[in-house]
């Protein structure tokens, strides 16, 4: 078998020494073996923000992220009256992440009471994660976003 070298910072070789010892595997070789082809096993842990957007007025609404890891996915709530009068973006940190182009907001229109939005973002324990919002309707409006953090 040809063999390459690779370079590796020291605490990457720390980790690599310690789960060769906890798999008991006999090479390197055979450790990123086992790292790569094993199926990661993701448990997704979900964060709530709701919230209230007055009639006529643009909200944001922020709070701190619990976990490390990965957006998945987001679930947005609302009510069928809030079809196009309620507009949303996802920030974190105050950044706009979603949508990602013009127009920086999207309707919130749907027939079941929530839109899915897919994604892969890295987010870190207290990060700050934003849910803004325009209402162009006559009453106020409760919306409810849940985004689910992949972690592990």
């Amino acid at each position: 078998m040809e063999y390459t070298t690779i370079a590796v910072s020291p605490t990457t070789k720390q980790y690599l020494d310690a789960l060769k010892a906890r798999l008991e595997e006999p090479t390197y070789d055979s450790v990123i073996k086992r790292i790569i082809f094993t199926p990661v096993r993701e448990m997704y842990l979900p964060q709530t923000l709701s919230a209230t957007v007055p009639s006529g007025k643009a909200i944001l609404v922020e709070d701190q992220c619990l976990y490390n890891g990965m957006i998945r996915r987001i679930k947005v709530q609302f009510q069928p009256s809030v079809n196009g009068v309620v507009r949303f973006a996802f920030l974190i940190n105050q950044q706009w992440v979603y949508p990602e182009t013009r127009p920086k907001t999207i309707p919130l229109i749907s027939q079941s009471g929530y839109i899915e939005i897919l994604l892969s973002k890295e987010v870190k324990r207290g990060d700050r994660l934003g849910m803004y919002l325009e209402n162009y309707g006559e009453y106020d409006h409760a919306i409810e976003m849940t985004v689910e953090i992949g972690v592990g």
